[in-house]
Protein backbone atom coordinates (compact mmCIF):
# COMPACT_ATOMS: atom_id res chain seq x y z
CA UNK A 1 0.00 0.00 0.00
CA UNK A 2 2.81 2.51 0.63
CA UNK A 3 4.45 1.90 -2.58
CA UNK A 4 1.41 2.12 -4.30
CA UNK A 5 0.76 5.99 -2.65
CA UNK A 6 4.19 6.49 -3.54
CA UNK A 7 3.64 5.88 -7.15
CA UNK A 8 0.66 7.85 -7.11
CA UNK A 9 2.59 10.98 -5.79
CA UNK A 10 5.48 10.26 -8.34
CA UNK A 11 2.75 9.71 -11.26
CA UNK A 12 0.79 12.76 -9.69
CA UNK A 13 -2.37 11.26 -10.02
CA UNK A 14 -4.87 13.30 -8.16
CA UNK A 15 -7.81 11.11 -6.39
CA UNK A 16 -11.54 13.09 -6.60
CA UNK A 17 -14.45 12.59 -4.73
CA UNK A 18 -17.62 11.87 -6.28
CA UNK A 19 -18.67 14.81 -5.74
CA UNK A 20 -15.92 16.91 -7.38
CA UNK A 21 -16.03 14.32 -10.07
CA UNK A 22 -19.36 14.93 -11.39
CA UNK A 23 -18.85 18.56 -10.76
CA UNK A 24 -16.19 18.16 -13.24
CA UNK A 25 -18.27 16.28 -15.64
CA UNK A 26 -21.07 18.80 -15.31
CA UNK A 27 -19.22 22.19 -15.67
CA UNK A 28 -16.18 21.41 -17.42
CA UNK A 29 -17.27 18.96 -20.13
CA UNK A 30 -15.26 15.81 -18.14
CA UNK A 31 -15.38 12.16 -18.87
CA UNK A 32 -15.99 9.01 -16.56
CA UNK A 33 -13.71 5.95 -18.20
CA UNK A 34 -14.92 2.93 -16.50
CA UNK A 35 -11.53 0.52 -16.30
CA UNK A 36 -13.34 -2.30 -15.32
CA UNK A 37 -14.13 -5.24 -17.55
CA UNK A 38 -16.86 -5.30 -19.87
CA UNK A 39 -18.78 -8.03 -17.70
CA UNK A 40 -18.17 -5.95 -14.69
CA UNK A 41 -19.22 -2.35 -16.67
CA UNK A 42 -22.50 -3.98 -17.76
CA UNK A 43 -23.34 -5.05 -14.54
CA UNK A 44 -23.72 -1.43 -13.39
CA UNK A 45 -21.69 1.68 -13.90
CA UNK A 46 -21.82 5.62 -14.14
CA UNK A 47 -24.66 7.20 -16.46
CA UNK A 48 -22.47 8.29 -19.21
CA UNK A 49 -19.38 6.11 -18.87
CA UNK A 50 -17.15 4.76 -21.50
CA UNK A 51 -15.59 1.26 -20.82
CA UNK A 52 -12.21 1.02 -22.14
CA UNK A 53 -9.96 -1.25 -19.93
CA UNK A 54 -6.32 -0.83 -19.06
CA UNK A 55 -5.01 -2.80 -22.11
CA UNK A 56 -7.08 -0.81 -24.41
CA UNK A 57 -5.81 2.40 -22.68
CA UNK A 58 -2.35 1.20 -23.20
CA UNK A 59 -2.83 0.43 -26.82
CA UNK A 60 -3.42 3.63 -27.40
CA UNK A 61 -7.40 2.76 -28.79
CA UNK A 62 -9.09 5.80 -27.25
CA UNK A 63 -10.96 6.69 -30.45
CA UNK A 64 -14.14 7.25 -28.32
CA UNK A 65 -12.59 9.53 -25.71
CA UNK A 66 -10.13 11.42 -27.83
CA UNK A 67 -11.86 15.04 -27.77
CA UNK A 68 -10.96 14.88 -24.03
CA UNK A 69 -7.35 15.41 -24.23
CA UNK A 70 -7.53 18.76 -22.50
CA UNK A 71 -10.86 18.13 -20.46
CA UNK A 72 -11.55 16.30 -17.06
CA UNK A 73 -10.93 12.30 -17.16
CA UNK A 74 -12.12 10.64 -14.21
CA UNK A 75 -10.87 7.01 -14.21
CA UNK A 76 -13.29 4.58 -12.30
CA UNK A 77 -11.76 1.26 -11.05
CA UNK A 78 -13.04 -1.43 -8.49
CA UNK A 79 -12.54 -0.05 -5.30
CA UNK A 80 -9.79 2.30 -3.55
CA UNK A 81 -6.77 0.01 -4.30
CA UNK A 82 -7.64 -0.28 -7.87
CA UNK A 83 -4.27 -0.88 -10.25
CA UNK A 84 -5.52 -0.53 -13.34
CA UNK A 85 -7.26 2.56 -12.49
CA UNK A 86 -3.76 4.10 -11.26
CA UNK A 87 -2.36 2.68 -14.43
CA UNK A 88 -4.95 3.84 -16.57
CA UNK A 89 -4.24 6.98 -15.44
CA UNK A 90 -0.81 6.84 -16.20
CA UNK A 91 -0.89 5.54 -19.48
CA UNK A 92 -3.42 8.65 -20.54
CA UNK A 93 -1.10 10.94 -19.14
CA UNK A 94 1.84 9.76 -21.26
CA UNK A 95 -0.35 9.83 -23.75
CA UNK A 96 -1.00 13.73 -23.22
CA UNK A 97 -4.15 13.85 -21.76
CA UNK A 98 -4.04 16.69 -19.41
CA UNK A 99 -6.57 16.22 -16.56
CA UNK A 100 -6.62 12.96 -15.49
CA UNK A 101 -7.92 11.82 -12.20
CA UNK A 102 -8.71 8.82 -10.40
CA UNK A 103 -12.62 8.40 -8.74
CA UNK A 104 -11.41 7.98 -5.31
CA UNK A 105 -12.91 4.61 -3.64
CA UNK A 106 -13.88 3.49 -7.28
CA UNK A 107 -16.97 2.07 -8.04
CA UNK A 108 -17.68 0.43 -4.73
CA UNK A 109 -17.65 4.02 -3.13
CA UNK A 110 -19.95 5.40 -5.44
CA UNK A 111 -22.33 3.00 -4.88
CA UNK A 112 -21.88 3.34 -1.06
CA UNK A 113 -22.43 7.12 -1.17
CA UNK A 114 -25.95 5.89 -3.15
CA UNK A 115 -24.97 7.55 -6.58
CA UNK A 116 -27.22 5.92 -9.39
CA UNK A 117 -25.97 3.38 -11.29
CA UNK A 118 -27.37 1.91 -14.43
CA UNK A 119 -26.99 -1.17 -16.75
CA UNK A 120 -27.62 0.63 -20.32
CA UNK A 121 -25.20 2.08 -22.61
Amino acid sequence: LIYIQIKILVANVKKVSANVANSMINHDNGVYVDVRPAKLFAAGHITGAVNIVLLDVKQGKLNRIENYKYKPVILVGKNRGDTECFNAAVSLKKQGYTKVYTLEGGIDQWALENFPLTTKD
